[in-house]
């Protein structure tokens, strides 16, 4: 979930950065299960911790939000089973502040001394796994 906004109030190359350090996800599963494989639809609440700054000057904060996806689950034996799903996370926006030396600092009309950005988090992923179930 990392990704790059530019300022529209400072010189080329000032961009607002995000960066993710860990996710977590509380999800329910609902779906249709034909012989040894299950179709399932996913959804439930997400929390990470995120970080949003420029030049390497981050502020980091946990962001709550939700995710939804899908997915099929097969069972190759009774204990092994292999999965593959789709996940689309959401999360909370954050404010990304310009260093002072942007906006009326530069003469630029309709700047401020410390123009923000809005960083929105979200970000899709295709997840592999592999379970073994203990009786």
């Amino acid at each position: 979930m990392d990704g790059k906004k530019s300022s529209p109030f400072c010189s080329v190359g000032t961009q607002c950065e995000t960066k993710n350090f860990w996710f977590s996800t509380l999800r329910a599963r609902l779906g249709y299960a034909a012989d040894r494989i299950l179709f399932y639809g996913t959804a439930g609440g997400a929390l990470a911790d995120v970080a949003a700054g420029q030049s390497g000057n981050f502020q980091r904060t946990t962001k709550g939000g939700w995710t939804a996806g899908a997915g099929l689950e097969a069972a190759f034996t009774e204990n092994l089973t292999g999965r593959i799903e789709y996940l689309y996370l959401k999360l909370g926006n954050s404010t990304c502040t310009s260093p002072a030396a942007c906006g009326s600092d530069l003469g630029l009309p309709g700047g401020t001394s410390n123009p923000n950005d809005t960083v929105k988090f979200s970000t899709s992923m295709i997840r592999v796994g592999l379970d073994y179930k203990f009786h």
